[in-house]
C-alpha cells in the first residue's frame, strides 16, 4: 500500500507545500463539491501528486525519484518473490558492494522492508518513489526478462476508459503547468511527455498501457480535434476544446498536431491560454 491522502496532506503541511488555514477551506470545499480532498488540494495549489510524495520523502531525510530509467537485473530481481513486488509496489533497483537499492511507495512500510533485507541477505538503501511510477517500472523490468507473460496478456484484454485516460493526461498537464502534451507509442506500448518550462518530463499513467491503448487514445484525440481518424500515414493538423470539471474547473484551447512515426502515430498538443 502506498500513502494515503492525509499522510500526503500531512506531510505538505510539514514541508510548507501549504497551510493549515487554507486547508480548513478546502476540506470544506471537498465535502460541499463531493470530491476527494486530495483533489481539492492539488487543484488549488497546482501541484502534482509527485510534490506530495516528495515531501512526504524529505520529511524522513530519503531521497525522492520520480522517474525510474534503469531496470534491475534479471538476478536481482528473481531474488524476491513477484507476487510481493506487486503487491507492495516496490522494485530493487541495483546491487554493488554496500547492499541494494530499492525503491518503495509507502515509506511506513518497514516490516516489509525488513524482508526484503533477509530474503536479499543484504543492506538496504530506500528510495522513495510515486506508486504510478513504480508500477510502469515493475510493468517494464518484467517484461524485459520475459517471466511474465501470462500477466502480460491479462493486461492487453483489460479494457481501459480512455474517457478517464484522458482526462488524467490533461489534470497532469495542468498540474505541472506544461504547455504541451506528447502521446506516442513506444516498445512498451504507450508514452506520455509533458513540456514543462521547455523541458519534456514523462507521466506515467497508474497501468501499463499496450500499442492497442495508445492508438485508441489517439484516435480519440484525433476525434475530439475533427481530424481523419483513417488517415495515418500523413501530418494533421486541428484543435479543440477541453474541460476538467470541479475541483479542477478549467476549460483549455489545444492545438493538436499529429504526425506518423516508425511505431504509429504521435500527437502533440499545445496546450494554449495557461498561467505563466
Amino acid at each position: 500500500m502506498a500513502f494515503n491522502a492525509e499522510q500526503l496532506i500531512e506531510a505538505g503541511l510539514q514541508q510548507g507545500l501549504i497551510d493549515t488555514n487554507t486547508l480548513s477551506i478546502l476540506r470544506a470545499d471537498a465535502r460541499r463539491l463531493r470530491v476527494d480532498l486530495l483533489d481539492v488540494v492539488t487543484a488549488r495549489y497546482r501541484l502534482p501528486i509527485a510534490a506530495f510524495y516528495r515531501a512526504a520523502a524529505e520529511a524522513r531525510g530519503i531521497a525522492f525519484t520520480n522517474q525510474i530509467s534503469v531496470l534491475p537485473s534479471a538476478d536481482l530481481l528473481k531474488k524476491i518473490p513477484q507476487a510481493l513486488i506487486k503487491r507492495k509496489i516496490l522494485l530493487p533497483l541495483s546491487q554493488d558492494n554496500n547492499g541494494v537499492v530499492l525503491a518503495v511507495s509507502d515509506l511506513n512500510d518497514s516490516a516489509t522492508i525488513e524482508s526484503i533485507k533477509r530474503i536479499i541477505g543484504a543492506q538496504v538503501t530506500i528510495v522513495a518513489a510515486e506508486p504510478n511510477v513504480l508500477n510502469a517500472a515493475i510493468n517494464r523490468a518484467y517484461a524485459n526478462i520475459q517471466s511474465s507473460e501470462a500477466s502480460n496478456t491479462e493486461a492487453g484484454n483489460v479494457e481501459v476508459d480512455l474517457i478517464a485516460l484522458l482526462d488524467n493526461i490533461f489534470k497532469e498537464a495542468f498540474l505541472r503547468r506544461a504547455s504541451d502534451i506528447h502521446l506516442m507509442q513506444d516498445d512498451f506500448g504507450l508514452r506520455v511527455r509533458l513540456r514543462v518550462d521547455g523541458d519534456l518530463q514523462d507521466y506515467v499513467t497508474e497501468t501499463a498501457h499496450d500499442e492497442t491503448v495508445a492508438s485508441s487514445l489517439i484516435s480519440r484525440v484525433k476525434v475530439l480535434a475533427n481530424l481523419d481518424i483513417a488517415e495515418q500515414r500523413e501530418p494533421q493538423d486541428g484543435g479543440m476544446s477541453y474541460y476538467l470539471p470541479p475541483p479542477f474547473d478549467s476549460e483549455f484551447n489545444i492545438r493538436v498536431a499529429t504526425a506518423p512515426t516508425r511505431l504509429g502515430e504521435r500527437v502533440t498538443m499545445r496546450v494554449l491560454g495557461q498561467d505563466a
